[in-house]
């Protein structure tokens, strides 16, 4: 429940203090797939590309033990440059090379191995480099552009396929425009000439997030002054931009979720890549979403509600948005060719956004609102899916004994897909059959970005007795049409079920 703003202004001021000095939007991420002695590989190969699909997620605390081919994504990002094995090849990984005083040599000097490897994939160069605090990357404009060319150059050297990301400022505001233009003007110093620094940028990164813009600390004291992204190294009150400022004590905390605000910033951002004459390349969103927690933490901040309208107008507008003028040619003129919804999973009372609790790995609300999201057909036209079994996506599990019968229920579970990659979900049917006997047919949502989605069936079975199961997955009316049935059906080995219910264990079948 929401209490006056005049009896928390106190508490607020420094809870959104702590949240935006100490945490994920401006903190390194760190996870299970950032260095390459932890649990990942550092490549599977040039990487699928997903050009239908706009729809990515930051990774907060790692995405081992998260089914995010069912949530809808065809893409992830965890800060880092070595993607987990955990997550399907089909999934893209977008890599960050960091930028920061402590990191950029390590970076520099690691381009040699790393890059032979990763061939034909796309580098995030820096993370904002325009955050006052120093966790961050930290850097003036014109070191940025600095260390950008050292790392472009080498990566172009080594790859010429690659693609490479600039910018990364914390939100599109004139101030964080002007940092880029100075930087802008160093690259061209270094390149030589304006269309060799050009040449340097393949896509522009920016976050989006609707923060402050005053000075965090006080630089006698060192103390919080403030709240928010804070001003980049080197600005000057009298010679940049006005800075963007949110009073929160005139009730202004509305504005961190004001989707006019971040439609305002997105075209502003287009305009500003079109005043470079180089507005014609794809634009991401790398990080973005609402900061403030939606859970009761003795007052509630921003509803979860709040949260979810954003997100889905944000949403809309993006897919929705198209400017022959600003926008990017091969992606029908939207502004945004990829966006990174902050985050997976992230604790709830440190931020808002998270699309599931990582104390228990439940989807929150605003994590089913993500996952059944669907496009108007105005915005993202139907596509022809191209339905199939997944192979090993069968599991059997008791979940409960018949004394009278002796048997037992079973919660049959059956994976299916669509290797057609869209911005939309596709509604489908799976039948299942024990043999040539069908058991049952369930609904299932099949998630965006050629993802997956799970049919679920409860039946009951004889332990001890062996069973030959075979599913069909249909398009239901109205999703287009398959373009490929052959693969529509799949015959899984033979199963023994199970009578292990008092202990939970499902028993999956592998191909």
């Amino acid at each position: 429940m929401k209490i006056p703003f005049s009896r928390s202004l106190s508490l607020l001021l420094l809870v959104v203090i702590f949240l935006t000095t100490s945490g994920a939007a401006h903190a390194e991420k760190m996870t299970d797939a950032t260095s390459p002695s932890s649990s990942a590989v550092p490549s599977l190969g040039t990487e699928p590309a997903n050009p239908t699909c706009h729809f990515s997620v930051g990774t907060a605390l790692g995405v081992n033990g998260y089914d995010i081919q069912s949530l809808g994504v065809g893409s992830y990002l965890d800060w880092g440059r070595y993607r987990s094995i955990s997550v399907p090849a089909s999934i893209n990984y977008n890599r960050v090379l960091r930028l920061s005083d402590a990191e950029f040599t390590n970076t520099l000097n690691g381009l040699d191995a790393l890059i032979p490897s990763n061939k034909g994939v796309v580098w995030i160069i820096g993370n904002e480099p325009d955050s006052e605090v120093t966790y961050q990357d930290h850097v003036s404009a014109q070191v940025y552009a600095e260390r950008y060319y050292a790392i472009a150059t080498r990566i172009r050297l080594l790859d010429s396929t690659a693609k490479l990301g600039f910018g990364a400022v914390i939100e599109p505001t004139a101030i964080r425009m002007h940092y880029l233009s100075l930087a802008l003007d160093r690259l061209t110093q270094l390149a030589g000439s304006k269309p060799a620094a050009l040449a340097l940028i393949d896509v522009y990164t920016i976050h989006a997030f609707i923060l402050n813009e005053q000075p965090i600390y006080d630089p006698a004291t060192g103390k919080n002054v403030s709240w928010g992204a804070g001003v980049p190294i080197g600005y000057d009150a009298n010679t940049w931009p006005a800075p963007y400022v949110i009073d929160l004590g005139n009730g202004e905390v509305t504005k961190v979720h004001d989707i006019t605000i971040f439609e305002n910033r997105i075209v502003a951002f287009r305009q500003w890549m079109q005043s470079l004459g180089d507005q014609n390349k794809p634009l991401w969103v790398t990080e973005y979403g609402v900061l403030f927690p939606s859970v009761d933490i003795g007052f509630e901040i921003i509803s979860e509600a709040d949260t979810i309208a954003f997100m889905e107008a944000s949403f809309d507008y993006m897919l929705g948005t198209k400017d022959p003028n600003l926008g990017y040619s091969l992606d029908q003129n939207r502004l945004v060719q990829q966006w990174v919804w902050y985050s997976l999973n992230d604790y709830l009372t440190h931020f808002g956004g998270s699309l599931y609790n990582p104390l228990n790995h439940q989807m929150t609300d605003l994590g089913k609102h993500f996952m059944n999201y669907n496009p108007s057909e105005a915005a993202v036209p139907m596509v022809n899916p191209d339905m199939y079994v997944v192979g090993g996506g069968l599991t059997a599990t008791p979940i409960y004994h018949d004394p009278v019968s002796g048997q037992f229920g079973y919660q049959i579970t059956v994976r299916v897909g669509n290797k057609i990659s869209s911005d939309r979900l596709t509604n489908a049917t799976v039948d299942l059959y024990d043999g040539t006997q069908l058991i049952g047919t369930a609904p299932v949502q099949i998630a965006r970005c050629a993802g997956t989605g799970v049919a679920i069936f409860t039946v009951k079975g004889t332990a001890g007795n062996q069973y030959t199961f075979k599913s069909h997955v249909s398009v239901v009316s109205g999703n287009g049409t398959d373009v490929d049935p052959s693969n529509n059906d799949l015959t899984y080995p033979p199963v023994t079920l199970s009578n292990a219910y008092f202990q939970y264990v499902p028993l999956s079948m592998h191909k």
